[in-house]
């Protein structure tokens, strides 16, 4: 297993880097039907401007119904059991109510299979604001992502040709992740935000994948030297894994399965990992910037 967080923060000059310890996602493949969505907005305007955005997407490797389907200890050797399940949810808004507003902002949405280097979800927005009499703007992003699945056996998942695991079973996880960021009472700002989320793939080998980031800085197009207003971000990252199969060498007594002493371990947390960064900025805004990216799958 392994998995990779990183975050990234600079504000008025000064960065830091924390990585927290691993995850394990097997991405839930695509539906036979490939859809594609893409949208170019643009906007430059003085006076009141309200734009919202969302994106739902719900995929199960299985069929989408409450809970997630599990199969028995027996049924190792056929790939009747190990559903996966995804959900990502998306909210973009934004509001003035006057000022001079100038804004570029790119959707981009295909639901197929990716490769690494792939994403099935991508933003991007640019925007500048001035205010005009005591004008104000508001905006705010938020992505979440959740994917978790059954233990499931590995010859019922496509895999690398040339990967050298030998595991009988890929463990049980569920992993959810959170990127936001909010502009508050903002007067004067330039600021640039870039998304991009992968959950979808045929292969084991690829990884889930979200990040994010927010850069801020004076509108220089005004003359301002300072962006006037608040910026906050929330960063979080919930990890839980079970543990893989246990090598024959090693036996673990459970009384519930005197049977089978691996039975009950494929689905048991082993391990689980919090991470959480809440940043707030206010008043004369040099710059601040923050990167957040996550990655999760399975090692071979």
């Amino acid at each position: 297993m392994h998995s990779k967080l990183f975050v990234l923060v600079l504000l008025t000059g000064t960065g830091f880097f924390c990585l927290p310890p691993t995850g394990a996602d097997i991405l839930p493949p695509a539906v036979p039907e490939n859809q594609m969505i893409s949208v170019y907005s643009y906007i430059e305007t003085i006076g009141v401007v309200i734009e919202k955005s969302s994106f739902t997407s719900e995929s199960s490797s299985a069929y989408l119904h409450n809970g997630i389907l599990f199969g028995s200890d027996a049924d190792i050797g056929n790939a009747a059991f190990g559903e996966r399940v995804a959900q990502i949810v998306w909210r973009d808004k934004t509001i003035t109510n006057g000022g001079y507003l100038k804004e570029t902002k790119t959707f981009g949405y295909g639901s197929g299979n990716q490769g690494s280097q792939g994403y099935n979800l991508q933003t991007d927005k640019i925007l500048t604001y001035e205010s005009i009499d005591g004008s104000t703007l508001a905006a705010s992003e938020r992505i979440s992502m959740e994917i978790c699945g059954n233990y499931s056996d590995t010859a019922g998942l496509t895999r690398c040709v040339f990967g050298s695991g030998n595991r009988a079973v890929n463990p049980a996880f569920c992993n959810i992740v959170t990127a936001e960021s909010n502009l508050i009472g903002v007067t004067s700002i330039s600021a640039q935000t870039s998304m991009d989320a992968r959950f979808a793939a045929s292969d084991a080998d690829i990884p889930a994948a979200l990040s994010y980031k927010i850069d801020v800085s004076p509108n220089t197009a005004s003359g301002a030297e300072y962006a006037m207003g608040t910026v906050e971000t929330e960063f979080s990252a919930r990890i839980m894994e079970a543990n893989d199969r246990l090598d024959d060498n090693h036996v673990y007594y459970d009384p519930a399965h005197t049977a089978d002493p691996f039975a009950n371990y494929w689905d048991d947390s082993a391990r689980i990992t919090t991470y959480s960064d809440r940043t707030m900025v206010s008043g004369g805004i040099t710059r601040v910037t923050k990167a957040f990216a996550y990655q999760s799958g399975m090692s071979l």
